[in-house]
């Protein structure tokens, strides 16, 4: 909050002066969270909080970014962080602390989202980055997705990564063994048989034709599948009518995945997440996620009742 820096000399000057007859810690309260309805008119709201933060900057003395470019999605992130950072001494986290209230009122660009608040604090006098980073905690379930030689690697980083994800979605498998020979046609025909997502691909210039006939990365082909390792739930997706990779080989590796959910696409072909049926796939993808926010035991949110 302004306040909050605003303040901070005073509160810094007593709590010295009150360091043998009180004690004190911090509080985080989530000012904004990702659950918030979105405002109606950002610029209007960023431009109404920019004018709060320059009245109470009249009145403490604090410095101000010129312009406050959007109000803060969520200050969860830069609140988990700054608290991670307490383990590495308190005057490291005050440190980590005033840089991250620094993206707002100095800078005028948020540090919202985890990504953005771990960046923030890089260099920050005595601060260990790599370890802040292990053990910052996410700010709610941090879930992998890839498609077609994308969704292997996310199975591969769930295996490696320390800390887990808490869980994959993997959408139209490559087939590593095979590589199709497309013209640009049958790629398209390949892909989906969604008009508008058709007309995208062959109207973006920055789309790389042929991928689904190029070799697989290297790493892949490697290190192979590390299904032993990934015991965590994986949401798999492919369409039945898929010409790159047969069906059988996403039921087979679904088959060796101990949390593994397998939903096949009636008519499906290989870009599952933009082919015809997309909406029913997100809406298959919204509802996994809401069971895997729910924990362990993820029951259906909506169960469909036979009448008699």
């Amino acid at each position: 909050m302004p306040v909050g820096l605003g303040s901070e000399p005073k509160f810094r000057w007593l709590r010295a002066a009150l360091d043998d007859v009180a004690t004190w810690r911090r509080v985080y309260g989530i000012l904004f969270d990702d659950d918030d309805d979105p405002p109606p008119d950002p610029d209007a709201e960023a431009a109404w909080y920019h004018r709060y933060i320059a009245g109470v900057a009249a009145h403490t003395g604090a410095p101000y970014a010129s312009r406050l470019r959007w109000v803060a999605r969520s200050s969860r992130p830069s609140s988990l962080a700054a608290k991670a950072a307490e383990a590495q001494g308190a005057e490291t986290a005050a440190f980590v602390l005033r840089r991250l209230r620094e993206t707002t009122f100095l800078l005028g660009t948020p540090a919202d989202d985890m990504e953005s608040a771990l960046d923030a604090v890089r260099g920050v006098p005595g601060l260990d980055h790599a370890r802040l980073v292990s053990e910052t905690p996410v700010s709610g379930p941090l879930v992998l997705a890839g498609s077609d030689t994308g969704a292997l690697q996310a199975l591969a980083v769930a295996a490696a990564l320390p800390r887990p994800p808490a869980g994959v979605i993997l959408a139209g498998l490559a087939d590593l063994d095979t590589q199709p020979r497309l013209s640009w046609d049958d790629e398209l025909e390949a892909r989906t048989a969604c008009p508008t997502h058709r007309a995208r691909l062959t109207e973006d210039d920055r789309f790389v034709r042929g991928a689904l006939s190029g070799p697989p990365p290297p790493a892949l082909l490697s290190a192979r599948l590390p299904l032993a390792r990934v015991d965590l739930p994986v949401l798999l997706l492919h369409g039945d009518a898929d010409p790159v990779t047969a069906p059988e080989i996403a039921r087979s590796i679904a088959a060796r995945l101990p949390g593994a959910e397998l939903g096949i696409v009636r008519g499906g072909r290989h870009d599952v997440l933009n082919d015809i049926d997309h909406r029913s796939v997100a809406a298959h993808i919204v509802q996994w996620l809401e069971r895997l926010r729910s924990g362990p035991g993820r029951a259906p949110v909506v169960t469909v009742e036979t009448l008699s």
